[in-house]
């Protein structure tokens, strides 16, 4: 693999500065090119490189990650930018289209649990060894003792780790659902657009026509439960639809729909498996203009596309 400085004329026409190449890029490299294949360090350790704040560390090693992609999986629970994240899946599955965003998106969250696991691994492991528990890779620990570690030690531990893992996995799925808009061939800032921090939804679908419309969509990752049900009700206004790669077609139930319904979305979005595991009665439910409730994901662009044109989601019967 050629060096920062190896690839500076490459490098500084991608903007990345000399200055930066020389004093954080050339450290972070020979740092990581000294690790054995399967070793990682923690970001702890590439803080320690710098005399600067950990945030300044961060922003630098995000660009750095963004070409040396190699590299992302050896630094310990550190997460590259969302962008980076997604051009990964991108390239593995070859493009991106309109059926296949479920799909980028299971690869985007593979990438994510493979700098998410080892961190939780290594806790666990440290645990265990402290409560002279562990014996190679299997654990003898007495169920009291397990109930304890799990309800007080671990839960803080997932609270801050998974903070972090559910903003990057929040902003990925938008990010996914943006980027296929633009394929679609809608304008991002001027026919739709991420909301800011407050906002109705997370993405707004606009349509400029006579009478100015605006649909808000709330985005959720893989589980629905109260948060989805949450965000629908908060949305203040009448046209709003829910989008989601929830795993589980089952809290889809008849029960939870007639739930759902009453928050009075237009549409949901499920992806193609989900919505094929619906039960029947919940697949035949109607909106109030007596659209079917539930979409596939695969009708998501082409019914944002007839939205900007016409101001209304088509018929869906």
């Amino acid at each position: 693999m050629k060096s920062p400085i190896e690839r500076l004329e490459e490098l500084t026409s991608k903007k990345i500065s000399s200055k930066d190449i020389q004093t954080y890029w050339m450290p972070i490299f020979e740092r990581l090119e000294q690790l054995d294949n399967d070793q990682k360090i923690n970001i702890d350790k590439i803080y320690m490189l710098f005399s600067v704040s950990e945030s300044t560390v961060r922003n630098k090693l995000k660009k750095y990650l963004d070409c040396y992609r190699q590299h992302i999986s050896r630094v310990l629970g550190f997460y590259p930018e969302v962008n980076t994240i997604i051009d990964m899946a991108i390239e593995k599955h070859g493009r991106m289209s309109k059926t296949n965003l479920f799909e980028i998106n299971m690869a985007c969250k593979e990438i994510v649990d493979s700098i998410t696991r080892p961190k939780h691994e290594e806790y666990i492991r440290q645990s265990m060894d402290e409560r002279g528990a562990l014996n190679d890779s299997y654990v003898n620990i007495s169920l009291g003792e397990l109930t304890e570690y799990l309800y007080d030690d671990y839960t803080d531990f997932v609270t801050g780790v998974d903070n972090g893992r559910v903003s990057i996995a929040g902003r990925m799925n938008e990010e996914i659902l943006l980027r296929a808009l633009e394929l679609g061939g809608l304008n991002r800032d001027e026919e739709f657009s991420r909301t800011g921090t407050n906002s109705a939804g997370d993405i707004q679908i606009r349509h400029a026509g006579k009478k100015h419309n605006t649909l808000y969509c709330e985005v959720k990752s893989y589980k629905a439960r109260e948060r989805f049900l949450r965000g629908l009700r908060d949305i203040p206004y009448e046209e709003k639809i829910g989008i989601g790669f929830f795993l589980d077609s089952r809290e889809f139930n008849p029960k939870r729909t007639k739930t759902l319904l009453a928050a009075q979305p237009k549409a949901i979005y499920l992806p193609n498996e989900t919505y094929a595991g619906l039960h029947s009665d919940s697949k035949d439910s109607k909106t109030i203009e007596q659209n079917k409730l539930y979409r596939r994901f695969d009708m998501f662009v082409d019914d944002m596309t007839h939205y900007v044109k016409n101001g209304c989601l088509p018929v869906f019967k």
